[in-house]
């Protein structure tokens, strides 16, 4: 059987599990159970990340367990990646170490975003699913762009909650549970949260891919999106012209024992990924996210003034663009994808 394979998306990030395990059980985190089944290795971990780093996938996305638990580890994680690489830490950011992680985060060019899990509409519902984690006032004092991903119904409560909190790069993610995400629904415009957010927000745009689904609407200056994915993320296929059986792959991900896989359930090991790199990048890639039509309709240089109504000066801004993060939401350096950018 003759074998393609290819990049989902020109934004496919190496994801890297810290390799200590989380404090908290989130029943919708879809890492939690692979620390029961694979036991941390720092040195595999860092060897592995050294190899990955130095693809030309152009991200790193460290995710838990918990990156914030052990800066020092985290430190020699980042370290290890060259500077040309953007850095985003998927984090509950805990109380214990916010301090030394806040210091870090600021300092570190290499880091261009960080992600935190909040779920409810204040503070101490937090505190009943997430324990040990700093208060909304300690995030203001990171510096870098902030994402606030919240696996949780739409509401405006939550939504009044981060804009009270006047950070100017803070963006707010409503994100589906990614362990109830079917590909019949994936793109599905009317359901009901896109529907409630669309009669209490400005809608922007919209933007999918093979295996996600953001929709982007702003609230007073505040951006919040709906994201929707898959549990898994690759996908196999048949070309219909060659009759090849083609694996679209979506995301890289280095687990917390240090062997490489191309989706999240752990049993899609290839370990010699690294050998599949040049090859892939030498195949046509499948349009990604930020190459849609939609997209392009709102961000192309030519009709960039004329697709948004009374841009404002900083429309970068607007596109989405906050240090690295492309308009979808993605990973991905925005000005290598869309030259809504280098038009801003």
């Amino acid at each position: 059987m003759n074998f393609q394979i290819k990049f989902g998306r020109i934004n496919t990030a190496v994801t890297v599990y810290f390799p200590e395990d989380c404090p908290n059980s989130c029943p919708f985190c879809t890492s939690k159970a692979s620390y029961g089944e694979k036991r941390p290795n720092v040195d595999k971990v860092l060897d592995r990340l050294k190899k990955w780093s130095n693809t030309q996938l152009p991200d790193v996305v460290i995710t838990g367990g918990e990156p914030s638990a052990n800066v020092a580890l985290l430190k020699r994680m980042v370290d290890v990646i060259p500077t040309n690489k953007n850095v985003y830490i998927n984090t509950t950011f805990l109380e214990s170490t916010k301090t030394e992680f806040i210091e870090y985060v600021n300092t570190e060019p290499k880091i261009k975003a960080v992600n935190i899990s909040r779920h409810s509409p204040n503070y101490h519902l937090d505190c009943q699913i997430l324990h040990g984690i700093a208060q909304d006032k300690d995030i203001t004092k990171i510096t870098k762009p902030v994402k606030i991903n919240a696996v949780a119904s739409f509401s405006m409560a939550i939504v009044k909650r981060w804009l009270s909190l006047g950070k100017n790069n803070l963006r707010v993610s409503f994100r589906q549970n990614y362990n109830q995400g079917a590909l019949e629904n994936l793109h599905h415009p009317y359901d009901e949260t896109n529907i409630a957010m669309a009669q209490n927000l400005r809608y922007v745009g919209h933007s999918q891919c093979h295996v996600c689904d953001t929709t982007l609407f702003e609230y007073r200056g505040l951006f919040v999106d709906y994201h929707r994915g898959l549990p898994l993320t690759s996908l196999e296929t048949t070309d219909p012209t060659t009759n090849n059986t083609v694996l679209e792959i979506n995301d890289v991900i280095i687990f917390q024992d240090g062997s490489s896989g191309y989706d999240w359930d752990g049993r899609r090991v290839l370990d010699n990924l690294g050998d599949v790199i040049p090859y892939a990048f030498r195949v046509a890639r499948i349009p990604h996210c930020c190459d849609t039509t939609v997209h392009s309709a709102i961000c192309n240089r030519a009709a960039h003034t004329e697709s948004i109504p009374n841009p404002p000066a900083a429309c970068n801004s607007y596109c989405g663009f906050t240090g690295g993060r492309g308009w979808c939401g993605s990973t991905t350096s925005h000005i290598s994808t869309c030259d809504c950018f280098l038009h801003c």
